[in-house]
């Protein structure tokens, strides 16, 4: 009888151990799921990084956004038909807990084969702050008044040269194919690496004539390199040359 109970009191001490070891299991995984996951939201940035670019576009228009030299967001608008639209752009710079940190929004018309640039101030983070999101949000209008100037008959050539001090010079040479007289012409020349844009400059001219050919040199800066302070000529692999607006002088002529 007593060797019975003792093998009784053995089994529910086996029982208990087992519970125990159980429950400890199971709350030594919870800490370290708990631990993982703080882990992984300790990461924080003092910066915003273009892997923080939210684009919510309507699908009128291509949009490519990206930091550039750290202090502004380039957004590059281009459109996917042939007419003439206005656009709304608003930009939501937020920090890592989701509170709005600058709420900026712009205006701009882009035209029928033109593309055009929007540019926004990267804000500064606090000391206690950390970077979160960046929303872009970009919606489009049908346009009331439309330009009879067709941008696709400006069309444009270049050569360039990279100078000693790493700079590169292009040498922009362009025509006006319209038959009338074009009194102001505002474009941008665009360099993209990998679908991000390393370098720009806008340029204008005014009144170019019917069948006119114009021309005008644009720089772009060298780049500064980590080796010996060598600065290195703009790495591209695809160069953009486009009009974003016109004034017409239809009425006049």
């Amino acid at each position: 009888m007593k060797k019975r109970n003792v093998k009784k009191k053995k089994n529910r001490a086996d029982i208990i151990q087992n519970v125990v070891l159980v429950v400890l299991a199971v709350i030594v995984l919870g800490l370290c799921v708990a631990l993982a996951l703080q882990s992984d939201n300790s990461v924080h940035y003092t910066e915003f990084r273009d892997s923080m670019i939210h684009i919510n576009n309507d699908g009128n228009l291509k949009v490519t956004a990206n930091i550039f030299e750290e202090q502004q967001l380039v957004v590059l608008l281009e459109p996917t038909s042939r007419k003439d639209i206005d656009v709304d752009v608003q930009v939501n710079f937020a920090d890592a807990d989701g509170k709005a940190i600058t709420l900026d929004s712009t205006q701009a018309t882009i035209l029928s084969d033109g593309k055009n640039m929007m540019f926004f101030d990267v804000p500064e983070l606090d000391d206690d702050k950390y970077a979160g999101t960046i929303d872009i949000n970009v919606k489009t209008h049908k346009i009331k008044d439309t330009l009879e100037a067709d941008l696709s008959k400006v069309t444009y050539q270049e050569t360039h040269e990279v100078q000693d001090d790493g700079s590169t010079v292009f040498h922009v040479s362009g025509q006006n194919q319209n038959d009338a007289t074009l009194l102001g012409l505002v474009g941008y020349v665009v360099a993209l690496k990998d679908n991000k844009i390393v370098a720009y400059n806008s340029f204008t001219k005014e009144r170019i004539g019917a069948n006119e050919m114009f021309s005008f040199d644009i720089t772009f800066h060298g780049m500064s390199t980590t080796q010996d302070d060598k600065v290195s000529p703009v790495d591209y692999d695809e160069l953009m040359i486009f009009s974003s607006f016109a004034m017409d002088d239809y009425e006049n002529e």
